[in-house]
């Protein structure tokens, strides 16, 4: 018995060597057999850098397709010169990928608690660090940052510091200050800077591309407007990136200053006082297409952002402008009162990602105490916009509105096509909005195209669970008014994610009959076609099993 055992074991191993031998085969008939590894090696370079900003190492599991592909992806040392830290990292993968990267420049990002395990680590690869990204304990990133001018970094590009965690577990008297030394040649491309509560000396900063302050403050002769155009100016010829976030601690001078020329400017982020804001937005030049995002603190009503929009309005209706096309809304509320409002305009007119709002060409952020006051703010903001090229608006996460708001927003949209919005009860505002500015004649929009999508997003104002019924109601009132005067909806959208709105097939075709067309989750919803195709097929069906038709 063991002898035939024997036999047939070694019978079966021979066939699996031929099948080896079989795919080796087929695989060297494949034309991608035939490239070169440093064809291979680009491919594969594609494929990994497709993941990125994620950092991840998915792309490592191409090397388990064969030993020449292994092999190959171990030889790239780009491959492995990407590197991000998180939690669940451990110091020895981190090690390993730092030898199997080489000579190869890194780009390393470091968001962990244990970041101590890994800062040494990058210093002892100093001359090959091309970007880094430093978050973790305050402790950490501050002896990494003070390292920092010990050694020569002939390509860091890009430096970024977040020293936030447990700062106040700091020893007394602890030095936070970027290292002036490391300006004076150490770091000769640096060119793209990011700091986090660090203080820093502006007058070493220039000729950067990308900066981006949060409570960075001036550690030479204090902070003021002066010396933040100053620090602008500096690095002006070649400035394309600004963010700007609580720099100013002294009180703002309503003097006059130089105005500054930020001619390659596509990107300018403002947080800080209102009148900052304003004072800063008056004494830049920026070219028209420069993308605006501005968190202002203190914008409560309408006067508070009236001086605001004035630079705004000017830089938004050149005539070399980029078209906006999209607007976006935004509120969220406390208890109930609207405590955050937000407008973002883009120049797509499909639909953004709602929490994407760094893409946006233009936003304006506001805390209205009442809905009175969000309506101020709301109708100066519109009016400051070019209104006759918006044609569609998202107001997935514009939940505060009272139906008042809705017409007032609506009626300062002339060129409005298309609405995106979620079910909740913001959906029966807005479609009660519609109505009534329908019935009284007043300025109606051509609207055309709603997309209502079924993700029941509910909020303090949805008292009950059915949020779904309210809607509909006032869907279908607003179709009804629309067809009785002879202009229906062109388009009805709805994206359906919730089993509430699977089970309304009634509902949706009594909505067919009054739009010109229904699309449903991509595909075009039309039910005496739907009961055609049926009926054809349940006839040919029953032809082919004639014993099955009763």
């Amino acid at each position: 018995m063991s002898a035939q055992l024997a036999a047939i074991n070694q019978e079966i191993a021979w066939h699996y060597a031929q099948i080896s031998i079989l795919k080796a085969k087929a695989n060297a008939l494949t034309p991608i057999s035939t490239l070169p590894n440093e064809i291979i090696s680009k491919i594969f370079g594609m494929y990994a850098f497709s993941s990125l900003p994620s950092f991840d190492l998915k792309w490592s599991r191409i090397m388990l397709v064969c030993r020449r592909w292994y092999g190959i992806a171990l030889a790239g040392q780009f491959l492995w010169s990407f590197i991000q830290v998180s939690s669940s990292y451990r110091t020895g993968r981190v090690r390993k990928q730092l030898e199997l990267s080489g000579a190869a420049p890194l780009t390393v990002k470091i968001h962990s608690v244990n970041s101590s395990l890994y800062a040494p680590l990058l210093l002892q690869h100093a001359e090959r660090l091309l970007e880094v990204e430093l978050t973790g304990m305050a402790i950490t990133v501050l002896d990494f940052m003070n390292s920092l001018p010990n050694y020569k970094l002939p390509l860091l590009r890009a430096l970024n510091l977040d020293p936030s965690y447990k700062r106040d577990e700091l020893p007394e008297g602890t030095s936070i200050t970027l290292p002036e030394s490391l300006f004076d040649g150490r770091a000769p491309r640096l060119t793209q800077l990011r700091l986090s509560s660090i203080p820093v000396n502006w007058n070493i900063l220039r000729g950067l591309h990308s900066l981006s302050l949060k409570e960075a403050f001036n550690t030479n002769r204090g902070d003021s407007l002066a010396n933040l155009l100053s620090l602008l100016e500096a690095s002006s010829p070649t400035l394309t990136h600004v963010k700007l976030a609580g720099l100013l601690a002294d009180p703002l001078s309503l003097q006059s200053y130089s105005i500054v020329s930020l001619p390659v400017m596509e990107f300018l982020w403002i947080q800080d006082n209102v009148a900052l804001c304003n004072q800063l937005l008056r004494h830049l030049i920026l070219p028209p297409t420069a993308r605006i995002l501005v968190y202002g603190y203190g914008i409560r009503s309408g006067p508070d952002i009236a001086d605001l929009l004035v630079p705004i309005r000017k830089h938004v209706r050149s005539p070399a402008a980029t078209t906006l096309r999209c607007l976006q809304f935004n509120s969220s509320d406390s208890r109930g009162t609207p405590a955050n409002f937000m407008v973002c305009a883009f120049t797509a007119v499909t639909a953004p990602n709602m929490l994407e709002y760094d893409k946006a060409n233009f936003t304006v952020n506001s805390h209205p105490t009442t809905e009175n006051t969000l309506r101020q703010i709301m109708s100066k903001v519109l009016k400051a916009l070019p209104s006759a090229t918006i044609t569609h608006l998202d107001c997935r996460c514009a939940t505060q509105l009272t139906v008042t708001s809705w017409k007032a927003a609506i009626a300062l949209l002339p060129a409005l096509e298309m609405i995106y919005i979620f079910v909740n009860s913001a959906a029966t505002k807005l479609f009660t909005a519609l109505v009534e500015l329908s019935e009284c004649g007043g300025v109606y929009p051509p609207l055309r195209h709603i997309h209502l999508h079924a993700f029941v997003w509910k909020h303090r104002s949805d008292e009950d669970n059915d949020v779904v019924t309210p809607v509909l109601d006032a869907l279908r009132l607003f179709l009804r008014t629309r067809h009785a005067r002879g202009t229906p909806l062109e388009v009805l959208e709805i994206e359906e994610e919730v089993p509430s709105l699977a089970m309304r097939e009634e509902e949706w075709e009594a909505l067919f009959e009054l739009v010109g067309r229904f699309i449903r989750d991509g595909s075009v919803y039309d039910p005496p076609a739907l009961r055609r195709e049926y009926e054809q097929w349940r006839l040919e069906w029953l032809a082919e099993h004639p014993d099955e038709s009763e």
